[in-house]
């Protein structure tokens, strides 16, 4: 009865505490289980690398992601030619990607997720692509953290896509993936090409750039 009579007096509230009930049920409707919301962060990841799109793609990278691309711009401003040639292969492109592709100023003024951004932008960003080809077996291991299994059509699977949820949403560990290729992969590739390490890198960051490698980009720019 007192709700009744205090309803009647505050017509306003009524329709507050009743738009605020439809949020809820919404809400609560909304919410997807962790294992769907891990597939629409990869499948929403892919179609953004996939077209290009550096801005989008930053939504689906985690603190990891962001904090080892800002790791790599010391290297891209600062690393010889010898310690360039030390890094992973995948490192040794990125650092020499960038170098080709990008004015200095524009190289100081970079953060981890703007460089993972531009990187997206002219399509070296390649972990993600042709996933779509793969079922996701997907786990949630802990509380905030999962990951996807690649099984491909013969049943085939090994290739493990780390997630990690942060603020609410579930985010692609991109690291853990480039992780996975490993030493004697490139030495396989590098072998199959017929080249020298160094021949190897100069020639894909050369169809990467659409440009010739000068000996300089081995070098800090300055």
């Amino acid at each position: 009865m007192m709700l009744n009579t205090f309803m009647k007096k505050h017509p306003h509230f009524r329709t507050l505490l009743l738009f605020c009930l439809v949020i809820v049920a919404f809400g609560c409707k909304s919410k997807k289980p962790d294992k769907e919301q891990i597939r629409d962060a990869l499948t929403g990841y892919i179609n953004a690398v996939s077209n290009n799109l550096g801005a989008e793609s930053i939504k689906y990278i985690d603190s990891n992601t962001v904090r080892y691309y800002g790791q790599m711009i010391p290297l891209i401003l600062k690393a010889d030619s010898n310690t360039v040639s030390r890094l992973r292969i995948d490192q040794q492109l990125l650092v020499l990607v960038v170098r080709q592709t990008m004015p200095l100023g524009k190289i100081k003024s970079l953060n981890g997720a703007s460089l993972f951004e531009y990187l997206v932008q002219i399509g070296m960003c390649e972990a993600g692509k042709g996933l779509d080809k793969y079922y996701f077996d997907i786990h949630v291991e802990k509380r905030d953290h999962g990951y996807i299994l690649l099984i491909d059509s013969n049943n085939v699977s090994g290739v493990k896509f780390h997630f990690n949820r942060e603020f609410g949403q579930w985010k692609i560990d991109i690291p853990s993936i480039a992780s996975l290729i490993t030493k004697s992969m490139w030495r396989n590739l590098i072998e199959e090409s017929g080249k020298t390490e160094k021949e190897f890198v100069q020639q894909v960051v050369e169809l990467s750039t659409g440009n010739r490698l000068n000996d300089s980009t081995w070098h800090p720019p300055h």
